[in-house]
């Protein structure tokens, strides 16, 4: 008997993150040469922002995992900062030197309150992905902990930001996708966001009603279609095109004016 004829793969599903929503809302041009052409490792460049980032979430990650203020001291959490650190983007050394001592003065102070006293630690950078039909929704967060009333937190360090609002935290791409797959992980559970802008110490937390945190569903939903079905891909903010990493090879850039 003949053996039977395989059956063809499924389709695979495109997937939806924060930085591809992020990079198609400012361009989707870019989006376009990163995520349909896939040029990405090709044409990206280490940024020293990246690389604080990159150097002070994994110091984190480690403070919550072996037990926060309890089990690590200050002098164990900068040691760790040192041993962790990325240099990768730095054009100097005095550069790097200068964002080593920002960094340091970062997690110090966000050991100072001990960021993890009231809340459980559930899940640290942690990614998860919910299935939403046409495509998959992704996410890496930062932090998600259970307070005592059973409360769900999600929290999302910035290093970058001096000030901080409630529009800010109610307005972050970040923070719709984490929320919306947290509901999804842990459904009927009462769900707040924040974030803690490390450079100047502040947190700032938000609560969506399940109606609003549906409608923030809804809008990542329509943003994948409208991502799925657009084929003319047309530059979208010009001014943005001197950091961007397609800068060489994007047409439109070619035609900007000059000053």
């Amino acid at each position: 008997m003949p053996p039977s004829p395989r059956r063809p793969a499924a389709p695979k599903k495109p997937s939806f993150s924060p930085t591809r929503f992020a990079t198609y809302l400012r361009c989707p041009l870019a989006h376009r040469f990163a995520y349909l052409e896939g040029l990405r490792g090709r044409f990206s460049r280490p940024r020293p922002q990246t690389s604080l980032g990159a150097s002070l979430h994994r110091v984190l990650d480690a403070y919550q995992r072996e037990g926060g203020a309890e089990a690590m001291s200050e002098q164990d959490l900068l040691s760790r900062l040192e041993s962790t650190w990325a240099s990768a983007g730095y054009t100097s050394r005095e550069q790097e030197q200068e964002s080593l001592r920002q960094a340091r003065e970062m997690v110090v102070s966000f050991r100072a309150p001990d960021e993890g006293r009231r809340a459980t630690t559930l899940l640290t950078e942690k990614m998860l992905k919910v299935d939403r039909g046409p495509y998959l929704l992704t996410g890496r967060l930062d932090r998600v902990g259970e307070l005592p009333g059973g409360e769900l937190e999600i929290l999302d360090y910035k290093s970058g930001r001096s000030t901080l609002t409630e529009e800010d935290v109610l307005g972050d791409l970040g923070l719709k996708v984490y929320e919306t797959l947290v509901r999804a992980h842990y459904p009927g559970r009462e769900v707040r966001v924040s974030i803690h802008a490390l450079r100047a110490s502040l947190k700032v937390t938000v609560r969506r009603s399940e109606e609003e945190s549906a409608q923030v569903a809804r809008w990542l939903d329509d943003l994948a279609a409208e991502i799925l079905a657009d084929e003319t891909h047309e530059p979208r903010v010009l001014e943005a095109c001197a950091d961007c990493d397609f800068l060489r090879i994007c047409p439109a850039a070619r035609r900007r004016p000059e000053g």
